[in-house]
């Protein structure tokens, strides 16, 4: 297997590890496996990083910039040991190794890095959150934002000198989504009175839906769902 590389964009977040106190990556451990014990809240979208961030966001004392750039190393870093399939001991020590080959680790960071490691990328959160991730998008299209364009179509009679005659209201439903990368793509559907009728039934339904199995599982944290729905 190829030497493990660390990205420069993570190697900030990483070398913040390195330097945390036993207790403080406990801490942040615990916040981490708290969040993924509360069940029915509402959920944060996004990536596991996304999801870490929140996690560690309650936390006091920590600047947010910090914490983001913890999460982002550390949810990389998972989703690379799981590509890897190696164990978590095996990779830490691939991780060290790769920040001694910048340069960007000394000997006697070593030893904390490599138990700060292990103590944070064992939590519950990044082996869930990584799977919902991946069902979630696990799909050729996936949404990203819509929007609905209004606007008024002139009907002209035999002679258009004398104006339009009649108007027609129409909707245009903009769907953007990712296929294949993180480039948007947009299809555009028209709509009329009685589609938007029908897209709204069909809306409220999923919603219903998603509300009863929230009634349904009482035991585990239910993803993909908001609060109150």
């Amino acid at each position: 297997m190829a030497r493990l590389k660390i990205p420069e964009r993570h190697r900030e977040g990483i070398a913040r590890i390195a330097k945390l106190s036993a207790d403080e990556a406990q801490s942040i451990r615990s916040a981490l496996d708290s969040s993924v014990g509360r069940k029915h809240e509402e959920e944060t979208q996004g990536t596991p990083a996304d999801v870490a961030t929140a996690a560690l966001g309650k936390m006091a004392g920590v600047e947010r910039v910090e914490l983001r750039q913890v999460s982002e190393a550390l949810a990389s870093m998972y989703l690379e040991k799981q590509r890897r399939d190696v164990s978590t001991e095996e990779f830490v020590s691939e991780v060290a190794d790769a920040l001694e080959d910048v340069h960007e680790l000394t000997p006697n960071d070593r030893p904390v890095l490599l138990k700060n490691l292990d103590t944070l990328l064992t939590s519950d959160l990044f082996t869930i959150t990584t799977k919902v991730f991946d069902l979630k998008t696990e799909s050729d299209k996936i949404y990203c934002e819509s929007r609905i364009l209004t606007d008024l179509r002139p009907v002209f009679g035999i002679d258009v000198n004398e104006g339009p005659t009649a108007m027609v209201v129409m909707h245009q439903l903009k769907l953007s989504f990712h296929q294949g990368g993180p480039r948007h793509q947009d299809v555009y559907i028209a709509l009329d009175a009685d589609d938007l009728e029908e897209l709204k039934k069909v809306l409220e339904r999923a919603e219903q839906k998603a509300a009863t199995l929230r009634a349904i599982v009482k035991d585990v944290r239910l993803f993909g769902i908001k609060d109150g729905k």
